[in-house]
């Protein structure tokens, strides 16, 4: 369980910056 929340964690903090530009992007073009 541990692992996998580690695992989890480190997916988020790789990925934060992807997933965080897919999601404003049409955000911030409706504006």
């Amino acid at each position: 369980m541990a692992n996998g929340l580690v695992y989890l964690t480190r997916q988020k903090d790789k990925g934060e910056r992807e997933l965080s530009t897919i999601h404003l992007e049409p955000f911030l073009g409706s504006t």
